[in-house]
Formats: structure tokens, sequence, C-alpha cells
């Protein structure tokens, strides 16, 4: 069986259409250790459904503060001026999505961004039962 392993140090996830329910929203920074730290949040998602491949159950994913006015706008944060936005990290919490993981290039690096953005509700599975 032939095996593919990523030596790079970054996997990304596949491409393609994803709907995601927040797990939690973490203020958090990014930056290597002893140096200048980047201020964003870490976002964390279970993975509802899929159409990539992506055989795992959730994902968290860092985001500077440049890149959440989608994610943001979609969750009902309220925006008070072009891109200003009040919000609370508690009130993501449970809240659905669908969008598309793209592959974007940051400084000729492959990074992940969550683009077309839009609500979605949660995919109820129904119960089959059986009459005898």
């Amino acid at each position: 069986m032939t095996e593919r392993t990523d030596t790079t140090g970054v996997e990304l996830k596949p491409k393609g259409h994803y709907c995601l329910r927040i797990d939690r929203v973490i203020k958090s920074s990014i930056g290597k250790e002893g140096q200048k730290q980047y201020p964003g949040y870490k976002w964390y998602f279970d993975v509802m459904s899929t159409d990539s491949g992506f055989d795992t159950d959730s994902f968290d994913m860092f985001m500077f503060k440049s890149q959440m006015g989608d994610i943001l706008r979609t969750c009902g944060a309220k925006e008070i001026s072009e891109g200003i936005f009040e919000w609370n990290l508690e009130d993501m919490t449970g809240k659905v999505i669908e969008c598309e993981m793209a592959h974007v290039d940051v400084k000729g690096k492959l990074r992940e961004q969550l683009i077309e953005i839009v609500a979605s509700t949660p995919v109820v599975k129904e119960e089959k039962s059986w009459d005898e």
C-alpha cells in the first residue's frame, strides 16, 4: 500500500464545502517563541458534513482579526461601523455555518481560509420508527 507523508510541517485540510458548528472561540496570538506575537483568535469547529473527504470530526483554525469579518457578520456580531465589531466569544458557540475551504498563497506558502461563509442550521438526523 502506498503511503503519502507531508513533511513540510503544514498539512492543509482538503478544499471543499464544509458545514461547521462552532465549538468555541479563544483569544490567542501566534508567533515564534521569544519573538513578536500577532493577535487573533483560535476557532474550534465540529465538522457536521463535508464533500471534501476530510475524515476528522473536528479541527481548529487560527484567524487574524483581518480574516474574521465574514464569519462575525454571518454569526450575528454587531458591526458598529465598517469592519468594527462588538461580540462575545461565548455567543459564537453552537452557531452553524456553511463555507468553502480554500488554500490561499501567503508569502509563498499555502494557508487555509474559510470563504463564502453563510449561516446554516444543524442537520438533524431523522430517527426511523418502525411500526410493527
